[in-house]
């Protein structure tokens, strides 16, 4: 390969400067020593045994409870107050998502859904990472940051809120 095609084939590799949005959080580095890549093993490796692990479990035709598949106990905030936990339905919307039925987990937690497609994301990364032999970084840092982390809560109160309303709605014994 001669410099120009090498020089034209890294420069592919850039996002734009101002353009496109995600190369504000995203960039290729340069091929170095293959311990750069380790990260992006064990992530893909990880994020492959979640999502085989997800697809060997049956979601919970309630919408939550596959997590005792694991051995793990009921949810005590449930048991305790009668209403899910921020955490309830994650487990089951994972595995929703992973037989490609995204309605279901939705409903069965929207903030599952969202865990499910940063997993997603990760995996991908990882994967491109490994095929490109280039670490690839994700830059969230200062407001982002901060933004992120307040993105994340609010989703996980507004789940856990529609969690809570649909759970009362469907309930027995509530007048509708």
């Amino acid at each position: 390969m001669n410099t120009g095609a090498r020089q034209s084939a890294t420069n592919a590799l850039r996002f734009p400067e101002g353009g496109l949005w995600l190369g504000r959080w995203i960039r290729i580095d340069e091929r170095g020593h293959w311990t750069r890549l380790l990260p992006h093993a064990l992530a893909l490796v990880f994020v492959s045994a979640v999502f085989t692990l997800g697809l060997h479990l049956r979601p919970s035709p309630d919408l939550m409870g596959t997590h005792q598949q694991l051995g793990f106990p009921p949810c005590s905030f449930r048991a305790i107050f009668g209403l899910p936990c921020p955490g309830c339905g994650g487990t089951t919307a994972v595995c929703y998502m992973l037989r490609g039925q995204p309605l279901m987990a939705l409903k069965s937690s929207l903030f599952g859904t969202a865990v499910f497609l940063a997993l997603l994301v990760t995996w991908l990364l990882s994967l491109a990472a490994l095929v490109l032999r280039r670490p690839i970084a994700v830059n969230i840092d200062g407001m982002d940051g901060v933004r992120l982390v307040g993105y994340t809560v609010s989703l996980m109160l507004v789940s856990w809120v529609v969690k809570i309303a649909y759970t009362l709605l469907t309930m027995p014994g509530i007048p509708s």
